[in-house]
């Protein structure tokens, strides 16, 4: 159960003017469990929170239910000082919410690419699909994140940790998130690896992204 507390101004319910997330009361609970319980939590940009728990304290419900995933109980969520109220996963990330989860959302036979847009193909005036765009997109994003890999290369090709590049550089695509969640990030990465998120965190704090970081 995640009971989370953050000192500091706001604690009362009221709205910080700097806050980019604001979480107050968030409370969520399932058949025989209460998952989340009184969680507040403030966010601002270009800050990096740390949410630490073990197995089955709430962090995977917090997480989904910032996300549109699950709906809270009780409590409220404000981005950058607005209710909001998401219906589903695709209203949270058309809002600025991005979420990289442990297990990557890629497709493993499909080019890094065709990964970068799925489910947001770019098309020409006619409608079909703009792959020279796509690849000319895919190719600026990739090197903004440095990530190493060539925008042709097919996913199941690249380690574990460039796929992970891969992910966050989709969740660049359109723009930067206003909030960037990170779940479990370095669990598969090597030293050299882990280094290079940490860079790329840096960067993307350094740019205003709001972000949670996940781990145990």
């Amino acid at each position: 159960m995640t009971h989370l507390k953050k000192t500091g101004p706001g604690r009362n319910g009221a709205v910080l003017p700097e806050a980019r997330l604001q979480l107050r009361g968030l409370r969520k609970t399932f058949p025989g469990v209460v998952a989340l319980d009184q969680v507040d939590l403030d966010l601002a940009p270009g800050e990096v929170h740390a949410l630490l728990g073990a197995n089955g304290a709430g962090k995977s419900t917090l997480i989904k239910t910032v996300a549109g995933v699950y709906r809270a109980d009780k409590g409220d969520i404000r981005l950058d000082g607005q209710a909001t109220g998401f219906q589903s996963p695709g209203e949270a990330h058309a809002a600025g919410i991005r979420v990289i989860h442990q297990d990557f959302a890629l497709v493993a036979d499909l080019s890094v690419t065709d990964n970068l847009f799925l489910g947001h193909e770019t098309t020409d005036r006619f409608g079909a699909i703009d792959r020279r765009a796509a690849r000319a997109t895919a190719a600026r994003v990739l090197a903004e994140v440095g990530a190493q890999v060539s925008p042709d290369d097919r996913l199941d090709r690249l380690s574990i940790g460039r796929q992970q590049m891969v992910e966050i550089a989709r969740a660049l695509i359109g723009g930067l998130p206003r909030v960037l969640i990170l779940d479990e990030p370095t669990a598969s990465l090597s030293d050299s690896e882990a280094e290079q998120l940490f860079a790329l965190i840096r960067s993307l704090a350094a740019q205003g992204v709001a972000m949670i970081y996940v781990s145990h």
